[in-house]
Order: structure tokens, then sequence, then C-alpha cells
């Protein structure tokens, strides 16, 4: 018997780290973040003895704007909603591609018309360090701040992570062929737990080279008994490019991050990556475009095919919220009368009341149908024996 699972962050707060609303109060804050020497954002002091980082503080300005319009709008018609960084990062990617070309789109024009009558007051600079700084330039650093600061803030050490162990039960079950994990976050708690409990796993990443992990666009031919699929990418990956080469020689690679040590290949060279950015995908309906190219494109195949060959699939911690994922789980459950969700989650009206409409509208009736099973419990309450009743 083969099994899915699809998890999203609700499955992480055991482990301490931080939920979207969280990140979102640190991002709007910029407190203690700083931009370095390499153009990435860090956790760190101003550079040059400055009391404040003035990139930073035209930032938070930009994004107290936007926050403050796409709440109004909210209002406007009549949705209790809290824009997160999420929101963010989607608007200010809209106005980054129509200042570059990479879109073209009148209302996103005339709305970046509308954001500039601020550009005085966003770009106003307290000392000389960035004396030309333009309103296009703000844009694009937007975007950089808000990837650096939500992975590092993913980086932070985590708590007990004893609270996986259903992850341990299901591997020892000796009747199960192959578990399919599809994950929406970014942190790297399930290849800790893995690891720390010798469970082998594949990801995608098998070719070594040195310290580095790089890789594999065979994704679908090597898989393992246990496959740990990141359809939103990962704060360990990151983009290299061989020596020489342009954009051909690219290539995805992770390592296990030392402090104070440089990854190096099996020749001893140390490597760096192209930016210093983590390969994730962050905003709301321009994940929809990314689900199309490269490394997360292979993954998204790779969900799709998994589904196709289950009739289960097992959901917890997920919100329902983005719709590239929501459409793909209303495809496989409308393809085929016998398809069915266990849904783990210990407030279920809460839930349904948050989901986007295409799915929240439609999960009573699931129920009804008897196509959807609920567990209404904590992920970390639930044993591998409830689930495989349902599973039967």
């Amino acid at each position: 018997m083969n099994v899915s699972f699809l998890f999203g962050s609700g499955i992480s707060k055991n482990a301490g780290l931080k939920d979207v609303s969280e990140i979102t109060k640190i991002v709007l804050s910029g407190e203690g973040i700083s931009r370095h020497t390499d153009s990435e954002y860090y956790f760190m002091p101003p550079l040059y003895g400055l009391k404040e980082d003035e990139n930073v503080k035209r930032i938070i300005n930009f994004l107290g704007i936007l926050k403050k319009e796409n709440d109004d709008y909210f209002k406007i018609i009549d949705y209790e909603y809290d824009t997160n960084y999420e929101d963010l990062y989607f608007i200010v990617s809209q106005l980054d591609d129509e200042i570059f070309g990479d879109q073209k789109n009148i209302f996103v024009r005339n709305y970046l018309k509308d954001i500039k009558a601020h550009e005085e007051l966003i770009l106003e600079s307290s000392n000389t360090m960035y004396p030309d700084f333009e309103f296009r330039e703000l844009v694009s650093e937007t975007k950089t701040y808000i990837e650096n600061v939500v992975s590092k803030i993913l980086y932070s050490p985590s708590e007990d992570i004893s609270y996986l162990s259903i992850l341990r039960e299901i591997y020892n079950d000796k009747g199960l062929d192959e578990i399919n994990y599809f994950t929406l976050n970014h942190d790297i708690l399930l290849e800790k737990y893995f690891k720390e409990n010798d469970l082998d796993f594949y990801d995608g990443f098998s070719k070594k080279d040195g310290d580095f992990e790089i890789y594999d666009s065979n994704l679908l031919e090597n898989q393992k008994r246990i496959n740990l699929i990141k359809l939103h990418g990962s704060i360990d990956w990151k983009r290299y490019r061989e020596k020489g080469k342009d954009w051909s020689g690219d290539y995805i690679a992770k390592y296990d991050i030392k402090v104070g040590y440089d990854p190096k290949d099996n020749k001893g060279t140390i490597q760096h990556p192209i930016d210093n950015r983590s390969r994730i995908v962050i905003g709301t309906e321009n994940k929809l475009a990314a689900y199309n190219y490269g490394i997360t494109s292979d993954m998204m195949c790779f969900f799709k095919q998994k589904q196709n060959e289950n009739n289960f699939i097992i959901i917890s911690g997920y919100g329902f919220k983005d719709k590239g994922i929501n459409l793909r789980i209303l495809d496989w459950y409308y393809e085929c009368d016998y398809n069915k969700i266990i849904l783990i989650h210990h407030n279920y009206n809460k839930l349904k009341q948050d989901a986007s409409f295409a799915v929240g509208s439609k999960m009573d009736g699931w129920l009804q149908e008897k196509r959807m099973l609920i567990i209404e419990k904590k992920f970390e309450e639930v044993t591998w024996k409830e689930i495989k009743t349902l599973l039967s």
C-alpha cells in the first residue's frame, strides 16, 4: 500500500517556529535587520556604526503603506482579514513585474502610479549612504528583504521535535510500500527528524559533491520508500553555477550549515551561491507562475503523479489558502468518486471559515458524502493507528 500526506505550517508550530502572523510582525518591524555588503538582509546591527539602516527604513515605510491599503481594501469588501507577508510579497512582485516589463497589466500600472504618489515620503533619506536610491530599486529590494527575512527566521533552532513520533510509527508499518510526504513548509524539521531517527528518505538531492548534495532532475525515477517533496522550496536550497558557464551551468544544491565553516566541493574548493537567497516560493497568487518552471515544476509534477496513483490524501497543518494547491486538490477529488481526504485538524469550523471560498464552501458537502473524513485533533496528538483505521 502507498500513502500520501500533504503538510502545511501547522505541523511546525510545536517546534517553536513562528507562524505567518509572527513572521509578518517581524517583517513589518524591521527591528534588528540590516542590509549587508553582499546586498542581502540579515539580523545584524547596521553597518558603519549607523543608528539605523536607511534601506530597511525605506522598505518598512513602503510595506506599511501597502499593508494599510490592502487592509482598507478588505474593509471595503466587508471581509475580515489581516494582510500578511505573503500578501505583501505578491503585491510587490506584481509591481516589480510591471516596472521591469515582465507583465503588462493596466490595473497594476494604475496602482503603480497611485503608490508612486508616496515616493517622496518613502524615499526620504536621513543620510547620504544611498543618495540615488530610486523607486524601482526599492521595489526589487523589498522582494529581496522579505525573502531574506523569512528564510532566516526559519533557520532558528527548533525545540524538541519528538512530537513528530508518528513519522516513526508510519515508517515501522511494514505494510506500506511507499510513503510520500508533500510539504508546503520551507523549514527543515522533517529532514531533521528523519536524520536523527535514521529513517532513509529521498528528496531529489542525490548527487554528492564534497559538502554538497546536488539536485537530480530525474526525481521521478529515483524515489525510495520515503519521499520528501518540498513543493514551496527549502531554506537550505541555493543556486550555484559551474565555473566559466552561463545559465546553462546553473544547479540547485544544499548542505548542512555549520557556523564558521565554508562548504567545499570534492576538490576542496569553497563554493559560493550566485546569490545568497534560499530557493523558496513566497506570495499568494504569484505561486501559480512559480509552479511552472525550475525545480518547483518538477516537485509539482511528482505531486500530480502520486495524487493520480492514490485514492487517499492525508492533510494536516494546511489552511487551504494556496490557489494552486487548492486547484490540484479539487481536480484530484472530482476526478474519481473513490478519492477521499483524511483531514487532521483540531478546529474544523475555524479551518472551514478561514479557507479560500473554492474549498471552504465545499467542505460540508464532502463530509456529507463521506469523502472527507476528519480526525479533530492536533497532528501531534494523532496515532498512525487512527489514520490507518480510516484508510481501511
